[in-house]
């Protein structure tokens, strides 16, 4: 028998920790395994792009907005490769319904397409700063079930 090796190992337990953290706020058992998999996706290439660390991005989690450049990179990127908006930065609704939590059934949605239409109506300048602004606006709607890879 083979067995694996450190590296493969080390993503393993990275993987794991992950999984724990990213679904603090919600039960796990609560979150479709679509929206599970887009989660750790968007973590995962997300991280790298921005330069984001864990301790940043769980700070987020728990709503703390005070953020640098690296989170801004990090929750910029989420928002345009997660599949939230389309090509035409409108919500992409259907999609979003496709991975709405059952215990957060007509909310989830709708949140994040108030919080595009948001984006979509704002001045400020920074596109980054639109996109961090929108990812406040979803946390506002609902801290309590606020969902960040």
């Amino acid at each position: 028998m083979k067995l694996p090796s450190q590296f493969t190992m080390n993503k393993l337990v990275l993987f794991s920790v992950f999984v724990v953290q990213v679904f603090s706020v919600m039960d796990p058992k609560d979150i479709t395994p679509a929206l599970k998999q887009l989660m750790i996706d968007i973590h995962v290439e997300c991280g790298v792009i921005s330069g984001a660390t864990d301790e940043q991005i769980d700070a987020v989690r728990h709503g703390d907005f005070n953020i640098g450049i690296e989170m801004k990179r990090y929750i910029g990127c989420m928002w345009l490769h997660s599949g939230v908006m389309n090509g035409s930065r409108h919500a992409n609704t259907d999609f979003l319904i496709s991975l709405e939590p059952p215990k957060l059934k007509g909310k989830f949605h709708k949140y994040l397409v108030e919080c595009v239409e948001e984006l979509n109506r704002s001045t400020e300048p920074d596109y980054l700063q639109k996109l961090v602004n929108a990812e406040i606006c979803y946390y506002n709607k609902d801290p309590e079930h606020f969902m960040f890879p």
